[in-house]
């Protein structure tokens, strides 16, 4: 439930602006600190104004009193005389408007003198203030439940200062006996009631200057934010657009990427069907009649002539046999109805029969049936590349090529055994294979990492994102 309501309390916070926390914060901070020290001065202020006017009441009152009470430094009892003089005094002096009653104390907490005869003579227990002033102090206490309405003395319902004070021996510093007085404080108590108010309303107003002054210095401070994060709201919207149109551009960057690949894999088709069905055909009809002359003219030509014949037809053959090498290597087979590991190994199988070197092929059981056509086609090309490079510079030694899925990433690895190469010269040399193979597997997302040195082999690993979304534009 608690929780529940500081949660909502939470968000409500929340949406409250800047200026209305300040002014909530600050106005609780102040009423607070005002309390605190108002609740202060007003004790303060009353503890004060009560001593002074207790002080000031005992000294009149032992100029009056301690002459008539220094039997008592001999006996535990006034004479009645001195009784007679004490209820004159009490009755006819300027102390009748002051006190309202009072009593002589002997040690021991008997009282030998009050203004209520009935309990002149009892003992009662002491009270601290009573302590104290045996021990010479002067102690007063403002609204405190008089002592002596427990003997029986009636005060009204007026509030009092109730005093004791020390009486002492004339002409030594001896204690003889101790004066309790009671001194209406209605008019004090006014007093101090005015003065605490006088000093809230102080603190008061000063709190409201120092609020309206940070409250200033606040506003503005918020109108500087406000305008602030306006700006940077603008900017974020700009950002975003521009962010936007670089998505944009950099779709429309792959979409051109893949459409040149496209391009360039038809290109590449017609360029071997081109070879294979031009130059192909016209050196093997050159073939045919280089065959068909020599054999109608067995009988009369000369050897040295036959010989010529003999190596134009090698010749001939050599590169009839180049160009149909490179009419398949420039135009990939058919990839649509092949799965992802038929169509690797389709790749490796090809490169065994056009180069006679053997391949060890490893192909995973977590490799999917069905993929986009142009990681298929980026695959064989892979194989392919690796393939070739380990044939023509490793001599077809340890040639291996791995695939399969690896924390969701289709990893195709080709590697060989042979003495290796320095990369950042084959890369300074502008190696288009590998360039082109790096480009092409970028476009989907993919690393080509290249490991080589030399006499330790090359290897070629590429990483693409299988779950990717690649969007096909054709037939690569």
């Amino acid at each position: 439930m608690l929780q529940r309501v500081y949660s909502r309390a939470q968000a409500a916070w929340q949406h409250v602006d800047m200026l209305r926390q300040f002014l909530f914060i600050a106005s609780t901070v102040f009423v607070l600190g005002m309390a605190l020290v108002g609740g202060v001065l007003a004790q303060r202020i009353e503890k004060g104004v009560v001593d002074n006017t207790a002080a000031a009441t005992a000294l009149y009152f032992e100029s009056f009193v301690a002459p008539l009470v220094q039997e008592l430094a001999t006996s535990e009892s006034l004479s009645a005389s001195k009784r007679a003089q004490l209820e004159e005094l009490i009755k006819n002096t300027a102390l009748t408007k002051r006190v309202l009653a009072f009593k002589v104390w002997l040690k021991g907490a008997k009282i030998a003198y009050a203004t209520d005869a009935r309990i002149i003579g009892r003992t009662f227990s002491p009270s601290p203030n009573m302590r104290r002033a045996w021990l010479g102090q002067v102690a007063a206490s403002l609204d405190h439940e008089p002592h002596g309405n427990e003997h029986h003395v009636d005060l009204g319902n007026v509030p009092v200062i109730e005093v004791y004070s020390p009486i002492r021996q004339e002409h030594t510093d001896r204690i003889i006996a101790v004066a309790e007085f009671y001194e209406d404080a209605s008019e004090l108590k006014q007093d101090i009631f005015l003065a605490q108010m006088e000093s809230w309303a102080m603190i008061a107003g000063l709190a409201a200057v120092a609020i309206a002054a940070l409250y200033g210095i606040v506003a503005r401070g918020a109108t500087t934010i406000s305008e602030q994060r306006s700006a940077l709201q603008q900017r974020i919207v700009q950002l975003s657009a521009l962010l936007s149109q670089n998505d944009e551009l950099r779709r429309q960057v792959q979409h051109s990427s893949r459409k040149a690949t496209i391009i360039n894999e038809n290109y590449l088709r017609r360029f071997g069907a081109e070879l294979h069905d031009g130059p192909a055909q016209l050196l093997g009809l050159a073939l045919l009649r280089l065959d068909a002359l020599r054999k109608s003219d067995d009988g009369q030509a000369r050897g040295s002539e036959c010989g010529e014949i003999k190596a134009i037809r090698e010749a001939l053959q050599e590169a009839l046999g180049e160009i149909r090498n490179l009419s398949a290597g420039l135009s990939l087979p058919e990839l649509e109805p092949l799965t992802l590991a038929a169509t690797i190994n389709s790749a490796v199988r090809a490169h065994r029969q056009r180069t006679g070197t053997p391949v060890d092929l490893e192909l995973g059981y977590g490799l999917p049936e069905t993929v986009p056509h142009a990681i298929k086609g980026t695959a064989y090309r892979l194989v392919q590349e690796g393939l070739n490079n380990a044939t023509r510079h490793a001599g077809g030694q340890g040639q291996k090529v791995r695939a399969d899925i690896i924390d969701d990433l289709l990893v195709i690895e080709v590697s060989d055994k042979g003495p290796g190469f320095m990369i950042d010269a084959v890369i300074n040399q502008g190696q288009l294979g590998l360039v082109g193979l790096k480009e092409r597997i970028q476009i989907l997302h993919g690393q080509l990492e290249v490991k080589s040195s030399v006499m330790s082999g090359t290897r070629l690993t590429a990483r693409i994102p299988i779950e990717h979304e690649v969007e096909e534009f054709g037939y690569v």
